[in-house]
Order: structure tokens, then C-alpha cells, then sequence
């Protein structure tokens, strides 16, 4: 598989993020430590943040506030129903010796994972426009919630990128 300089790993997460509206936001639950996930709206920056918009009082904002470290997954789930329409045997296209559309460059059960620290943006902060105007041109309604509610941002610390089922994992630490 191929060995992707820091760069590519990037300019593929991006790619991917730039098709999907939503990811999954993992927080730590501020009462009793399990894992919360939630579906937020987002937009994956050129410096490798992650933006969204949220409610003050959602749970995972109140977990932020408590526990900023955070997971983000980008994924392209929706190219499973692809197998629906593509194999009699969806199943067999998870096995690796399968030719199908999973193996496909470009058409493969993507993920990119984004490890990092969320924190609520101020208003007053220099970037804050910016990132309301990017946020809210990728999807009116996640500008809506970060008006609304308050706009945050993940810093990274790691991303992962895992493309079809290969088991390389393509990191860039910052």
C-alpha cells in the first residue's frame, strides 16, 4: 500500500471531509466518564481543525467544557449502499481478496479520525469570522448553531487516515 508523505495524508482527509456534512464528535460524559458520541455538522479547515456550531447546554458541549479532549470521525458510510447495488453478496465484499467496489481507488470505506482538543471559540478572537463564514458556507445550518449556540473548534493533536480496508493506518502527529 502506498506510503503517503504528511501532506497526502492531509490532502486526502481533506478530500474526504469536504464530502461528507457531518462526522461523529466523541467526547468524555461530564457525570460519569463513559464515551459520548453525537452526529455534529462540520467543516475540516486548510490548517487541519475541525469546526462545528452547538447549543451552550447540548451534552457534548457540557463535555468539552469538562473534558476537552476529544475524537472526530470522518467517515464515508454511504458507500455501502453502493455494495447493494453493485454485489448479490454485499458480505463478500469485505473480504480482502475481493475485487470489488471497496478495493476501488477513490471508492473504498474510507475513515479519517481527528484526535485533538475542542474549545469554544471567542467571539473576539481573530479567526472567529473566518471560521463562522467557512463553517456556515459549507452548511447554513451549522453556522445557524454556532450563532445560536457557539462556535468550537478542534485543534489536532493526531490524524488518522484508513482508506477501504487496507490495514496501514496513515498518521500525522502535530
Amino acid at each position: 500500500m502506498p506510503d503517503y508523505s504528511d501532506v497526502e495524508i492531509i490532502k486526502r482527509a481533506e478530500s474526504l471531509a469536504n464530502d461528507q456534512f457531518g462526522g461523529t464528535l466523541a467526547t468524555i460524559h461530564s457525570d460519569d466518564g463513559t464515551p459520548y458520541p453525537t452526529f455534529v455538522l462540520f467543516q475540516f479547515t486548510e490548517d487541519v481543525r475541525i469546526l462545528f456550531g452547538s447549543s451552550k447546554t447540548s451534552q457534548h458541549a457540557i463535555d468539552v467544557t469538562s473534558t476537552p479532549e476529544v475524537s472526530f470521525l470522518i467517515d464515508n458510510r454511504n458507500i455501502l449502499y453502493k455494495s447493494l447495488d453493485v454485489t448479490s453478496t454485499p458480505e463478500g465484499s469485505w473480504h480482502l481478496d475481493s475485487q470489488s467496489v471497496f478495493l476501488q481507488e477513490g471508492a473504498g470505506f474510507d475513515r479519517v479520525i481527528v484526535e485533538g482538543t475542542a474549545v469554544l471559540i471567542n467571539p473576539l478572537h481573530s479567526s472567529y469570522i473566518q471560521d463562522l463564514d467557512e463553517l456556515t458556507k459549507k452548511n447554513w445550518l451549522a453556522g445557524s448553531f454556532a450563532r445560536q449556540g457557539g462556535l468550537y473548534g478542534i485543534r489536532p493533536r493526531r490524524l488518522t487516515l484508513v482508506e477501504a480496508l487496507d490495514p496501514v493506518r496513515h498518521t500525522v502527529d502535530f
